[in-house]
């Protein structure tokens, strides 16, 4: 967010590079830059192109750390580089390596328009992210995918739909698939809400996931970022193992109540106390409502229908910087006949969230209905009477005298 200090820190950042072009004139060949470049510069927020514990040393002539072993460049060579390319209004510009789209921006305002390639998954994501909430209209962001990246990598940031949320799921949706994946102590625990919209038979996605407070310790590279999605809300830290599958397990037991829970499709290994969880809440493979997923080549028709979906947008998610991260990890093996997913790093990068979509979404494409609740909750026995005396008093309302039909009376509350 802008405020007078930013403004200040960014005027002073010019004054620097303006100082430097001076005491650098032998070394570039002039002494100030083009001042179209300055003036651009000058409005540019540079701090919402740094981490946030960063934005404090936005504005120092210097260049900083973004992630991914990647920095934004020092703003003095930001100032060169765009002054020696000399842009035109009418100029169409390609920018290879967008970094975190710092240097596209500026561009932006020169020129007709900016196409810039990234070969970071992730890192791309974020910078179209960030682009469009700064109102850059005149930019776009492509991927360099590798030849082991996922193919609906490329088309994930535009799936994106800010009204996905699991709330607006469960009340535009007919039937909900619950896809689960990971769990291990030093592993994210990926849940998935997949539910099929009643009115377009759209796809909409949200998804969460949990971890162990240990994972912080093991996977000290990313204990950062997953604080980060902490924060966010779409990570659990939970600092005892069993209180994520509670947690999942009254989501779960939340949507089977409103009739609207199809089936719950899981990596059949590995779940230990999860199916004894989940059979407490009537969730069972003997009543169809819990699913082995296949998994490595056995997946390949949900990964090949997720790419599909997502470029035509029938499936569409909610926004999730958690899930950009994990799409941005996907490896793609593939074979004369197949393909399956694994990581994109070894060690540390992670997945499981993204495996619990592709779970959810092997059994949306056989189209399941829900098994809808009956909503008789026994627990709440003044409830429950109160359906058996409004289901007596319909039944007598059909009475038909003239037919000979007879009512029983007599339901009741007990005494």
């Amino acid at each position: 967010m802008e405020n007078r200090q930013h403004e200040l820190m960014r005027q002073q950042m010019i004054a620097e590079v303006v100082a430097d072009a001076v005491f650098l004139t032998p070394q570039i060949g002039k002494s100030a830059f083009d001042s179209r470049v300055i003036d651009v510069m000058g409005r540019i927020p540079r701090h919402e192109f740094v981490p946030v514990e960063l934005q404090a040393y936005s504005y120092i002539n210097s260049p900083l750390p973004v992630g991914y072993g990647k920095t934004v460049s020092q703003p003095f060579i930001i100032a060169l580089m765009t002054d020696l390319l000399e842009p035109q209004i009418g100029d169409i510009v390609l920018e290879v390596g967008a970094g975190v789209g710092y240097q596209a921006a500026i561009l932006s305002e020169l020129v007709k328009q900016v196409y810039s390639i990234e070969i970071i998954e992730e890192l791309a994501l974020d910078t179209r992210r960030r682009l469009g909430r700064l109102g850059y209209r005149n930019i776009e962001i492509g991927v360099g995918q590798k030849t082991d990246a996922w193919a609906g990598a490329e088309f994930w940031a535009d799936a994106e739909d800010e009204t996905v949320t699991l709330d607006h799921i469960l009340d535009v949706c007919d039937a909900v698939v619950i896809g689960q994946d990971g769990g291990g102590l030093d592993d994210l625990y990926g849940f998935s809400v997949l539910g099929r919209e009643r009115e377009t038979r759209r796809w909409l996605s949200w998804c969460h996931a949990w971890c162990h407070e240990g994972v912080l310790e093991r996977r000290q590279s990313i204990a950062s970022r997953l604080l980060d999605f902490k924060a966010a809300g779409e990570l659990t830290i939970v600092a005892i193992a069993g209180d994520d599958i509670a947690a999942m397990i009254e989501l779960i037991d939340d949507i089977k109540r409103r009739g609207l829970l199809a089936a719950v499709a899981v990596d059949p290994a590995g779940l230990g106390e999860m199916v004894e969880a989940l059979a407490e809440i009537d969730i069972t493979v003997d009543n169809k409502l819990l699913v082995g997923a296949p998994q490595g080549f056995g997946m390949m028709n949900a990964i090949k229908t997720a790419e599909r979906k997502t470029q035509n947008k029938t499936l569409i998610h909610a926004r999730s910087a958690l899930m950009d991260w994990c799409v941005g990890n996907v490896k793609i093996e593939p074979t004369a006949t197949a393909i399956k997913a694994t990581k994109q790093n070894a060690g540390d990068a992670k997945i499981d969230p993204w495996m619990a979509l592709m779970n959810a979404i092997f059994m949306m494409t056989r189209n399941p209905e829900a098994q809808a609740s009956s909503g008789w909750n026994t627990d709440d026995i003044d409830g429950l009477m109160a359906k058996i005396d409004a289901a007596a008093e319909a039944m007598a309302d059909l009475r038909d005298p003239e037919r000979g039909t007879k009512v029983l009376h007599g339901i009741g509350r007990p005494a």
